[in-house]
């Protein structure tokens, strides 16, 4: 008796000790390394990238107990994305996206989409990508330079540290008018390699493609709405991408994290445009305001949730999933598009905030990166794949509207 209680109570220290080592583990762990690993598990384990381990495997181990009843089990469902018909009219793809304040004192207007039409600007296989050289130097005025030839000796060698970026993204900067801002220019080719690498969690990697990133930077907002009336473009545009021309327009702003926070949104919709071509305006607009919200500390991202914008949908009663999804460009862009934009901003969070959802967006995106401007049919995309279907993910959404319990997001 007393040697089995002593197995039993080595067996309990050793599972002690075990448990501490994996929390000590994790806590000591960045978000984005954390991310990773939950990513390499074939089953959703419904833990976030914050916080304590062990209480969440606990709280997921108990939810799962409960919950699968005989009978009620939720499973994937089945189908496939390729014999769906491509005999509807193609989905439309342009947006004009409300820009959020950061301050009272920010400008607002909308930020646009290229147009209707089905475009897919080129791009290259990652895998044949040569990393290039990246240097910097200072000239004999002080000013900073980025460039891959060295212009004078003593140039700093930032080609490992920008290898991710410039096999990722080639972005290329023009300044109309100005000489532009080393300094900014810096963190704008860092937030397109932050940006490409969040973005890429939701693109099957097959569909990875190098993105030519043409980026045109106004020295101030005057400057960047004379150029906008040249181009008889919207007046109530701050900033616009041209799927067309594959370039994003926009103009310095007196903040440089309004300004990043702009080209975060533009970047997104080249980013989608160049690997998946057109894209529902819906989707394509709901996930550039989502990832306009990427915010990094050191090395890892976060996104919080639009609490109030969310209760604000609920209050209202715009807890409808499927009608918005299948809106038309000319449909999203009428009269309420105020209200398209923050529910299609929504709608995105909700599905990258639970597994059933982060799924079905990959596939989805998956499926463009294979048909680019395919028709979007609502019923037909998630009825295949996505657990219970339309019905489903409508009264989901509905609920987790209703229930407002927004968690941010861990990158």
């Amino acid at each position: 008796m007393k040697s089995l209680l002593r197995i039993m109570l080595t067996t309990l220290f050793v599972t002690f000790i075990a448990a501490l080592a994996l929390e000590l583990f994790w806590l000591n762990s960045t978000p984005e390394q954390r991310q990773h690993w939950l990513s390499l598990s074939p089953q959703p384990l419904g833990i976030k990238p914050n916080g304590w381990l062990l209480p969440q495997l606990f709280n997921a181990h108990t939810t799962a107990s409960v919950t699968a009843a005989p009978g009620v089990a939720s499973e994937r469902a089945p189908g496939r994305y390729e014999s769906w018909s491509d005999t509807a009219p193609a989905a439309s793809s342009s947006s004009a996206a409300p820009a959020k304040s950061l301050a009272d004192s920010m400008p607002t207007g909308y930020r646009n989409h290229g147009g209707a039409e089905c475009v897919r600007p080129p791009t290259q296989d990652i895998r044949d990508v040569e990393r290039g050289a990246v240097y910097r130097w200072t000239d004999s005025e002080g000013k900073v330079h980025f460039g891959d030839r060295p212009q004078q000796s003593g140039a700093e060698d930032l080609s490992k540290k920008y290898a991710a970026a410039t096999q990722g993204v080639r972005l290329v900067m023009e300044y109309p008018g100005w000489a532009g801002d080393a300094q900014l220019e810096f963190q704008l080719r860092r937030e397109a390699d932050l940006l490409y690498r969040v973005l890429t969690r939701f693109i099957p990697q097959k569909a990875w493609r190098q993105i030519n990133l043409n980026l045109v930077l106004f020295a101030s907002q005057s400057a960047f709405d004379e150029f906008r009336q040249q181009q008889g473009a919207n007046s109530g545009w701050m900033a616009y991408y041209s799927g067309g021309h594959n370039q994003a327009y926009l103009a310095r702003q007196q903040r440089d994290e309004w300004t990043l926070r702009i080209a975060r949104h533009e970047m997104t919709h080249a980013m989608m445009t160049g690997m998946l071509g057109t894209t529902p305006i819906w989707l394509s607009e709901g996930m550039a305001q989502y990832l306009e919200g990427l915010q990094w500390q050191m090395n890892a991202g976060q996104i919080k949730a639009d609490a109030a914008g969310f209760n604000r949908l609920s209050a209202q009663g715009l807890t409808g999933f499927s009608e918005l999804a299948g809106r038309s460009h000319a449909e999203f862009n009428g009269m309420a598009q105020d209200e398209n934009y923050a529910r299609a901003a929504a709608m995105v969070f909700f599905l990258i905030d639970h597994d059933d959802g982060k799924r079905w967006l990959r596939q989805t995106l998956g499926h463009y990166a294979q048909h680019p401007c395919a028709p979007f049919i609502p019923s037909q995309f998630f009825n295949q794949a996505y657990p219970g279907g339309l019905a489903a993910v409508n009264g989901r959404y509905a609920r987790w509207l209703q229930d407002g319990h927004f968690t941010t997001h861990y990158y």
